[in-house]
């Protein structure tokens, strides 16, 4: 009988944290002044620089901490101007981008293949016959919500990202 109750307890225990995790995600509105193409070549030069890590510094980490409550395994690097941030919440893994004021960029978080919006799901079904969703993740950039998803066939691994009305933006090798 305490073996069932252990049991029991224990199940319930990761049933709730998973809820929890669930209804914890983030939905935090990048907000900046800068427009999706001034951000987008922050990125870019934040991924041509060599990445290090670093001390971050309290500007950024407050605004880091008013954005994404309850988070461990938290990594910072710094290249050319901005922030990365490695992080888990709940569940999930996330990434975020700031700049050297706290902006907030961009941030993407892993999300299971049935959030991905129908619509997203039938592009690419109708672009890339006999592929199989393998994950994806949730991108919000500016006012832009997108998905990277990675899709495979055989060997043949592809990240694609859309658009959440479904439009297709781009493909890489995976």
């Amino acid at each position: 009988m305490k073996t069932f109750k252990a049991i029991t307890t224990l199940l319930l225990t990761g049933i709730v944290v998973i809820i929890m995790s669930q209804s914890s995600v983030a939905q935090v509105k990048p907000g900046t002044a800068l427009s999706e193409a001034q951000i987008e070549a922050k990125l870019k030069a934040y991924y041509s620089g060599n990445a290090s890590h670093v001390q971050v510094p309290e500007t950024v980490n407050a605004a880091f901490k008013s954005h994404f409550s309850s988070t461990y395994d938290v990594e910072w690097k710094f290249s050319n101007g901005v922030y990365e941030v490695e992080f888990d919440k709940g569940t999930k893994d996330y990434e975020a981008w700031y700049d050297e004021r706290g902006n907030l960029l961009a941030y993407k978080y892993d999300i299971s293949t049935s959030s991905i919006p129908a619509v997203v799901k039938k592009a690419i079904k109708a672009k890339y016959p006999g592929y199989r969703i393998d994950d994806a993740e949730k991108y919000l950039k500016a006012q832009s919500v997108m998905y990277n998803i990675s899709i495979e066939k055989g060997d043949h691994d592809l990240k694609v990202r859309y658009k959440e009305d479904g439009t297709f933006i781009q493909e890489r090798a995976d």
